[in-house]
């Protein structure tokens, strides 16, 4: 059948399977971190009389300096790591998509290093714990919505039959109305603003909001509800009908796909169901069989 082949589901993995080891290391690895964090603060209160909650200050306290070095350059070495893989070239792959004439994976690396190693002055969120705190919870304001269109899109409306090598086409079936899905804007539009409030009240305590406040602290939640809510109401009434599939077509397609491009054009990019593609595709490749 169509699109059985494996395919790689992430962008640098092997194939879709090299995923299913987080399953069990990222909640292992995520909860161990935390707790190893939340005793080992609680330790130094008890040694040093303080809440050292940057284990860097914790270090600073010991008195045997080789268990100070490798602590501190076993810091380092995780920072680089964790900067590089899950900051730095995320961040290349998004800019090179957004300027592909002028940006490059290594030039966008370079963008994202001035930008969040100086511009965004990150001294500023690690001098104290509640301004670090404000600022990781600052992102759930954003990401609960995110999460819920991408997961009411997937699973929700097309089931999981999407058009891989079409996401990376930009007059492709995904382009909705001049590049923007009008739906997802109006998800965001009604879910964000009612957090934001909470959210200048978590930076400045200042600047009272009444009870908004309290509606922040449930920010993800409250995002994802409404967020997914109000776009999958919006998409089954208003259904962006050329994304709509009987079958997942999947990244193998992409070189059939590519030879129905260039032979048909605008007729295949914009095939209005699945039967008209299929046939388009069994033209061309009954010609490459018989050549």
């Amino acid at each position: 059948m169509r699109g059985s082949r494996s395919c790689g589901c992430q962008r640098y993995a092997k194939n879709e399977r090299a995923q299913y080891v987080q399953l069990i290391i990222i909640p292992v690895a995520f909860t161990l971190g935390a707790f190893i964090g939340m005793m080992v603060t609680s330790a130094g209160t008890v040694l040093y009389g303080q809440i050292l909650w940057d284990p860097l200050q914790l270090i600073n306290q010991w008195d045997n300096r080789a268990a100070a070095f490798f602590a501190s350059a076993a810091f380092m070495l995780t920072t680089l790591g964790t900067n590089i893989s899950a900051n730095s070239l995320s961040a290349a792959n998004d800019m090179t998509v957004l300027f592909p004439r002028y940006i490059n994976i290594r030039r966008g690396q370079v963008v994202c290093a001035v930008l969040g190693g100086w511009a965004l002055c990150p001294w500023e969120i690690l001098a104290s714990a509640q301004g670090f705190l404000t600022f990781m919870n600052g992102y759930t304001v954003f990401l609960g919505p995110f999460a819920a269109i991408m997961v009411t899109d997937y699973w929700l409306l097309h089931r999981g039959r999407v058009d891989v090598p079409a996401m990376y086409r930009p007059r492709g079936r995904y382009r909705y109305t001049y590049g923007f899905n009008w739906r997802a804007v109006l998800a965001m539009i009604i879910a964000v603003p009612p957090l934001l409030p909470g959210l200048i009240n978590s930076i400045n305590p200042k600047i009272r909001v009444g009870g908004d406040s309290f509606l922040f602290d449930i920010a993800w939640i409250y995002g994802f509800c409404v967020s997914s809510a109000v776009y999958y109401v919006a998409s089954s009434l208003f259904p962006a009908k050329e994304t709509y599939m009987d079958e997942p077509i999947l990244a193998d397609d992409a070189a059939l796909d590519a030879a129905c491009d260039l032979k048909y054009g605008d007729d295949f990019e914009h095939a209005s169901s699945m039967e008209d593609k299929a046939s388009l595709q069994a033209e061309v490749k009954s010609v490459d069989d018989q050549a």
